[in-house]
């Protein structure tokens, strides 16, 4: 696992270019295999960053739900690679990944190390809503750098929007781009945020809006949702 994420990183200029990048395997389930629920999740988030094609291993039918909504994040794939800002300075495997989603930037943290530590990464000028994919957790505004405690060989993948001062989408755990593939549109009109959605195979997922008041949330079905701030 760690060599395919190794070579999905460090080939990321190859993708499109030379051909489609092969990840590898994905293996999310949770029985009949010596990855740790962090490593799994890893080895999952590289292969959706990574842009390339997405090919599983597992029995579909004996995944755990949850196991299943990992994979699901990563369909449909979002087809463009992910940029290692450490290349040059990783001892052995990139740490800090950026993906231009067009509305925002995605960044993936791993600690690659045996034990908990601290990732960080600089943030352009400006201040950005940060909000992390798999705890669906909003993460405030940050400013200058991010640095977050990860564990062991695990990840965490920060949806960074800029602040624009008034209401607007912030993150989403429908697809680990979030918000890349299954919003469409957004607009606020002073009074209420406008959000247009579709369809992507994980279910379950919710869209997340800043208001000053906090976050409100929405699922994406399909279709143009009208959001207000939360009561």
């Amino acid at each position: 696992a760690l060599n395919g994420i190794r070579t999905s990183i460090n080939r990321f200029w190859m993708h499109g270019r030379l051909w489609m990048n092969d990840p590898d395997c994905a293996m999310v389930r949770g029985t009949d295999t010596k990855l740790t629920a962090d490593e799994a999740r890893s080895l999952t988030t590289v292969i959706g960053l990574t842009g390339g094609m997405v090919l599983d291993s597992d029995r579909i039918s004996t995944l755990s739900p949850d196991r299943m909504e990992w994979l699901s994040a990563l369909l449909p794939v979002y087809g463009a690679a992910a940029t290692p800002l450490d290349l040059f300075q990783a001892d052995d495997v990139p740490g800090v990944l950026s993906l231009d989603c067009g509305t925002h930037t995605v960044l993936g943290l791993f600690n690659w190390a045996d034990q908990a530590a601290d990732v960080s990464a600089a943030l352009p000028k400006g201040r950005w809503h940060a909000f992390e994919f798999w705890e669906a957790e909003y993460l405030g505004v940050r400013e200058g750098a991010i640095s977050l405690r990860i564990p062991a060989h695990g990840c965490k993948v920060i949806r960074l929007t800029r602040d624009l001062g008034h209401p607007q989408v912030v993150g989403s755990t429908c697809h680990i781009t979030q918000g890349a593939m299954e919003v469409r549109s957004e607009g606020w009109d002073g009074r209420l945020l406008k959000v247009e959605t579709r369809e992507v195979a994980r279910k379950n997922g919710r869209v997340y809006a800043w208001f000053p008041e906090g976050i409100a949330e929405i699922a994406a079905g399909g279709g143009t949702t009208e959001i207000g701030p939360p009561s």
